[in-house]
């Protein structure tokens, strides 16, 4: 099944998604904004000890994070949380956010945002997943990594 295809039904399986390395991440891409007619993006990201993401702001979307695994600590604009396994954090547009991995081991999240897009860089990573190097607003395609 192709991962951007419109208007189909989704059902995965364990472990199946559309898998890519984002800087040192596993993003698992469940269902595509292309995939729900823009509605929404739900993707699960698994860190290594110290991984997760930079601060940075979506301009045109909100971001829900539900912690799987592991712990994080979250900077949400002035507030910083540690976020273990059924912790849940609103992250709203316009409002600079970040996750740490703050685990001894690997640490996932489940997340979902509307519409959001992922640009390969072309380069193949050592497991060739293709490896992504940022992350783009789909709508305002300006960088937010």
């Amino acid at each position: 099944m192709s991962f951007f295809r419109a208007n189909q039904p989704v059902v995965l399986g364990p472990g199946e998604g559309t898998h890519l390395d984002v800087l040192g991440d596993l993003i698992t891409l469940l269902v595509s904004g292309n995939q729900t007619n823009g509605a929404f993006t739900v993707l699960s990201q698994t860190s290594p000890p110290g991984g997760g993401t930079p601060l940075h702001t979506h301009h045109n979307e909100d971001e829900a994070l539900y912690v799987l695994q592991g712990e994080y600590e979250i900077q949400c604009g002035g507030q910083t949380v540690r976020a273990g396994a059924g912790a849940f954090v609103f992250a709203p547009r316009e409002i600079p956010h970040k996750l740490t991995n703050v685990s001894s081991g690997p640490s996932t999240v489940l997340g979902s945002s509307r519409r959001l897009a992922l640009r390969a860089s072309g380069r193949k990573s050592a497991n060739c997943r293709p490896r992504l190097t940022s992350i783009r607003s789909w709508q305002s395609r300006r960088s937010i990594g």
